[in-house]
């Protein structure tokens, strides 16, 4: 009769001849060397219970000192092989999901936890763990965005703040800028509409070349003294300029004998590239020839820009933090007075200062002192 012993490395059962006993055996799976020893007469093991043939359990011991049942026994009919050994669960998963609550060693759980669902996919159902691969991973992702969402919450108003500062810093040279060319523009008599000699200061659209020369002329400014980003008849079309997130316009004054404070922009004192604009009344002429008024505006306040920016043929820049009247795009644009001093009128009365409140409301300050 032949001899069965489970192999004592992967338990399976392995059937040797009789004259086996003593000697040494191969198990023909693993390949595991072991001595084979007879075994000893035994009762034969029974079927489990509730299978064909198996015998009613017997009644437990009762009394004092009764021995416990003996453990149950798992039934293995002959020739079956016995339950496999436990798979083991794969380090890397464990590994993955253990990194994935830090913030800092996230990236290298969510790489684990990607090594490790690749391992036991790989390891044909002889590894455990995916499940623990999977939770890593998805922890991992967690960490990694919110990690993200705090960087962005940090960097995304510093970088809002750095791109209004530029086009603030802008916006103040392009004012400087013009006022200089107004300057020139004024002293080359470009406009003379009196013809006293001694000239006056120019719209924005003439000194880019954009509109002719007033009065009633077909000439441009050749070569033109400022960009032709600063034609006011492109985008907006209303007298306005465009650049660097900012919005600029220019009032000149248009006075009557019936309206001293009237004042005019591109729009109503300009012509077109072929015809200049109205010659100017006599009441206007001597205000053109002493000052302008141009201011500067963002044209989203907060994104482009938070604050306003003027100047004048005194050439130094003003600024208001628009603490009372915002102005931004072309809804809410300034008045010609918004930075002279409340009560007074543009380009006759003096600007308004940190210690007095503008037309507008707003308090007007020289931009060096910011």
């Amino acid at each position: 009769m032949a001899i069965q012993v489970h192999c004592p490395s992967c338990g399976v059962l392995v059937q040797a001849p009789d004259d086996a006993a003593g000697k040494i055996g191969k198990c023909p799976k693993c390949e595991h060397k072991f001595k084979i020893e007879q075994p000893a007469p035994a009762m034969p093991m029974s079927p489990p219970a509730g299978a064909p043939g198996a015998a009613p359990p017997s009644p437990p011991a009762q009394g004092f000192g009764a021995a416990p049942p003996p453990p149950a026994q798992a039934y293995v009919p002959p020739g079956m092989y016995a339950p496999p050994a436990p798979r083991p669960t794969s380090g890397l998963a464990i590994a993955s999901l253990v990194l994935s609550l830090l913030c800092v060693t996230s990236p290298l759980g969510l790489i684990l936890g990607i090594a490790a669902l690749v391992r036991i996919n790989r390891s044909r159902g002889q590894m455990n763990g995916q499940g623990l691969a999977i939770a890593g991973i998805v922890l991992s992702c967690v960490t990694l965005l919110f990690i993200v969402s705090i960087i962005a919450a940090i960097a995304i108003p510093n970088l809002l703040r750095s791109r209004t500062a530029a086009n603030e810093s802008t916006a103040i040279g392009t004012l400087k800028t013009i006022a200089t060319q107004e300057a020139i523009f004024r002293q080359q008599a470009e406009v003379d509409q009196n013809g006293n000699g001694a000239g006056e200061y120019g719209l924005l659209g003439e000194l880019a070349g954009e509109i002719a020369l007033r009065p009633s002329t077909a000439r441009l400014a050749n070569p033109a003294y400022i960009s032709q980003q600063f034609r006011t008849g492109g985008n907006h079309g209303n007298g306005v300029a465009q650049k660097s997130g900012y919005l600029f316009k220019l009032y000149l004054s248009n006075a009557t004998s019936g309206n001293l404070e009237a004042v005019g922009d591109d729009r109503s004192l300009g012509g077109d590239t072929t015809t200049g604009g109205p010659a100017a009344s006599a009441q206007a002429i001597p205000p053109q020839e002493s000052g302008f008024a141009l201011y500067a505006w963002p044209t989203e306040f907060g994104s482009t820009g938070t604050r306003a920016f003027f100047i004048n043929e005194i050439g130094e820049v003003y600024t208001t933090k628009m603490e009372h009247a915002k102005y931004y795009g072309t809804a809410a644009m300034p008045a010609a007075d918004a930075a002279y001093v409340k009560g007074g009128r543009a380009f006759a009365s003096r600007i308004s200062s940190g210690r007095t409140v503008g037309n507008d409301g707003n308090r007007w300050s020289p931009a060096w002192s910011y």
